[in-house]
């Protein structure tokens, strides 16, 4: 059997009580294995060099996103309902403007069926500004419907509501149509003695 007296004296306090474990730990200088804590120094950030303008963007460590501040996973997820309206209005719009460009033939027989709504007893008469007025309306829709597409990706990939922009797009185009049809009827002599008989 081993005697009390021939094992070797704690270095480290593996045999101290809890009393005097305790009694370590609130005057820790006592230790004689106790150091300082160092002082705090901060981090390291290298200077740019004078010689490339961007070196302080390449050696600048990645900064976590403030409180606050949406990270670029989070974008993705907000407004889904946003998303698929604005998707759909694309889609419907997109529609519109092909129905357009393809029926740019048709457009007398649309004014046609307008007079017949209208009571008007007479023909419209297809002119060289019909085929031109078409063709501008069918150019303003792609255009419309182009720009629309481009500021809704642009505003969903940052995360902002983007319904609105084929709402006013489709405003725009409907605008654009009641002009063209407008500048025919004023130029058709149908629809002028209709206007002189009211």
């Amino acid at each position: 059997m081993s005697d009390s007296s021939s094992r070797p004296r704690p270095q480290y306090g593996e045999y101290a009580t809890p009393e005097e474990q305790r009694a370590a730990v609130k005057a820790p200088e006592t230790n004689p294995h106790y150091a300082p804590p160092e002082e705090q120094r901060p981090p390291y950030i290298p200077q740019p060099s004078p010689f490339h303008p961007d070196a302080a963007d390449r050696f600048a460590p990645p900064q976590a996103p403030e409180a606050g501040h949406p990270s670029e996973t989070s974008t993705a997820l907000r407004h889904p309902a946003d998303r698929v309206v604005t998707i759909a209005l694309l889609v419907l719009g997109l529609f519109n403007v092909i129905t357009t460009i393809a029926g740019r033939d048709g457009i007398a027989s649309q004014i046609d069926g307008a007079y017949r709504s209208m009571g008007l007893t007479g023909d419209y008469i297809v002119t060289p500004l019909t085929g031109t007025v078409a063709d501008v309306v069918a150019i303003a829709f792609l255009a419309l419907w182009v720009v629309a597409a481009g500021l809704s990706s642009w505003a969903m990939l940052r995360g902002w509501i983007a319904f609105w922009i084929p709402l006013a797009a489709g405003f725009l185009a409907s605008l654009a149509s009641a002009v063209g049809y407008l500048i025919l009827f004023l130029h058709d002599p149908t629809f002028l003695a209709y206007m002189q008989h009211l």
